[in-house]
């Protein structure tokens, strides 16, 4: 791994799709300062999307830019086309996958890769961080619940937490879906990501759970970098937003303030039914 950290060659590629949504050029800034050198492929989905995403890209020459004519993300399949073909247009040794809206901390790609190397393994996850968006405000938590690939959530389905002085009590429901490792969170070898390439395009909407069955299906082995070195944007449910304040007499801040609380809460739950510490913490 040493003498890869000496050259300048990306040994390391990371591939985008897009429709040009303004949020591309953080991603594409956090793929640039990488402390690993990466080559960035991404992909305009569209050319009725090509406009909007040129004017971000012609600013970023060092990227490897691709304009499909047609949209390949319709009915639900969103980046399932690209990230399938990805794998036999990069030269790179390593793959990392990034959707325009999500962006990765400085080491993302160096811890991915260095575990990937150091363990003899196929393929490498980062935990997540998820952005709480609502307008032009945030919160962020951590992601202890959903994206954890092949750890075990000990939590129940449900989740009630009980807001006393407001008298708001939020309810957190969770499917039995299979494992999930988010789509931007998986560095794979390139003969890995090769192997699991349809599966993408076959899981359409679920394609990041469908790539995880793939791998498990294939016995490919991996490990888990246990950083939370990616940051993943969702956007609070507006009629939530309001119900709370009309229903509760609270404002803006107050429902922010107390859906941070809520999921917070999740997390410390979860943190407490594995003993106060997580198992992928080292």
């Amino acid at each position: 791994m040493q003498a890869h950290m000496q050259t300048s060659e990306p040994i390391a590629a990371v591939v985008t799709a897009t429709i040009g949504k303004p949020s591309l050029e953080q991603a594409i800034l956090s793929v640039k300062n990488q402390t690993i050198p990466c080559k960035h492929y991404v992909f305009v989905d569209g050319k009725e999307y090509w406009k909007a995403a040129k004017e971000i890209l012609d600013k970023y020459p060092d990227v490897i830019a691709t304009y499909l004519p047609m949209n390949t993300g319709q009915l639900s399949f969103k980046n399932s086309a690209i990230f399938s073909l990805a794998p036999f247009t990069v030269k790179e040794e390593f793959i990392g996958f990034l959707d325009d809206d999500n962006w990765f901390e400085l080491q993302h790609m160096e811890e991915a890769v260095r575990s990937i190397q150091d363990n003899e393994v196929d393929y490498a996850y980062s935990l997540r961080n998820k952005i709480f968006v609502y307008g032009d405000r945030h919160f962020i938590c951590q992601d202890t619940v959903e994206s954890i690939g092949h750890f075990k959530r000990a939590l129940p389905n449900e989740i009630r937490v009980d807001f006393q002085d407001t008298g708001v009590q939020l309810v957190n429901r969770m499917a039995k879906g299979a494992p999930l490792v988010d789509a931007s969170c998986y560095v794979m070898r390139k003969n890995i990501a090769i192997r699991v390439a349809s599966a993408w395009y076959e899981g359409a909407i679920v394609n990041d759970r469908n790539v995880l069955k793939r791998l498990t299906d294939i016995n490919a082995k991996s490990v888990c970098v246990g950083k939370y070195n990616v940051n993943y944007r969702t956007m609070l449910d507006k009629e939530l937003i309001t119900s709370l304040m009309n229903n509760h007499n609270l404002n803006e801040d107050e429902v922010l303030s107390t859906l941070y609380v809520f999921y917070e809460e999740i997390n410390n739950q979860h943190r407490r039914m594995f003993g106060g510490k997580f198992p992928w913490e080292a």
